[in-house]
Parts: C-alpha cells; sequence; structure tokens
C-alpha cells in the first residue's frame, strides 16, 4: 500500500467558516480533504492529477455545500 507524501496541512475561511485543508499524494494522485476547523466534521474530499486541481475541486465543493 502507498504511503502518503507531499503532506500539507493549512488553516483558511470558505464563506465565512474557518476549514483546515489537508492535500497529500498517494502514488500519482493528490487527495485533499477539508474540515471545519472546530469541531473537525469533513466537509468534503476530492482528488486530482496535480495538488493544485485536487484543492481547486474541494474549494469549490465546500463553497456550495457551506
Amino acid at each position: 500500500m502507498p504511503k502518503a507524501e507531499e503532506y500539507k496541512r493549512q488553516e483558511t475561511t470558505i464563506n465565512g467558516v474557518a476549514v483546515v485543508v489537508s492535500l497529500y499524494r498517494l502514488g500519482e494522485t493528490y487527495h485533499c480533504s477539508v474540515a471545519n476547523k472546530d469541531p473537525g466534521a469533513v466537509i468534503c474530499r476530492t482528488e486530482g492529477q496535480s495538488p493544485d486541481e485536487a484543492q481547486e475541486r474541494a474549494f469549490e465543493k465546500c463553497r456550495a455545500r457551506l
């Protein structure tokens, strides 16, 4: 099983909600997870062929859900 590589975690705000964005690579695919900062519930998960693609997809989903 591949290990997560290039792991990055950052805090930001989407539509006025404080969130934590986690981005990492498994094999050739990048995965992005966005969760509420408090209580930590996952809002969405996405994947892409580049870190930017995965993160942009996640932000689009979050904007629609929040």
